[in-house]
């Protein structure tokens, strides 16, 4: 379950381990959880630095579980920063795709008079869309002869619907 967060099954199983037997000695916990004695100490450091068990840090170094409604949350508001991060770079990636697309039609149409563009591939068509779309104060027209469009066709076009 906590494994999208990081935590792998044995650090979890390590953490459950914790809030049943909270008291627990580290040679009992090993045992519990299957893990090596000596690999112990580098588990409960990494569930530490997840926020999942405090370490009082005394001689005797005690662990002790955070209750799972903070600790769960905790590793959730972490992600949902994560992701607000990643919405904004994403966000920043789809600002430049009006400028991509008009280098894009520059660089391929070709212009025959004042209001005569050849276009012609569907992928130029479509980029070609994108920006009349973009910049329509109203409406856009497009025109295709030869029959209906086939599905994935229309499909493409919806978002400038």
């Amino acid at each position: 379950m906590l494994e999208r967060f990081g935590v792998d099954v044995l650090d979890e199983t390590l953490y459950r381990a914790l809030l049943v037997e909270p008291e627990a000695t580290l040679d009992r916990l090993a045992v519990t959880v299957g893990m090596d004695l000596s690999r112990l100490p580098q588990a409960l450091a990494r569930l530490s630095e997840l926020g999942l068990i405090l370490i009082d840090g005394s001689a005797t170094c005690e662990y002790s579980p955070q209750a799972p409604q903070y600790a769960l949350e905790l590793l959730i508001q972490r992600e949902e920063q994560r992701l607000e991060l990643e919405r904004l770079r994403l966000h920043e990636v789809r600002a430049t795709i009006p400028d991509l697309v008009d280098e894009y039609v520059a660089l391929r149409a070709r212009i025959l008079g004042p209001e005569v563009e050849v276009l012609d591939d569907a992928a130029l068509v479509r980029a070609r869309l994108f920006q009349l779309h973009r910049e329509a104060k109203s409406s856009a027209w497009a025109v295709h002869p030869g029959g209906p469009l086939a599905a994935s066709e229309i499909d493409q076009a919806l978002p400038l619907d």
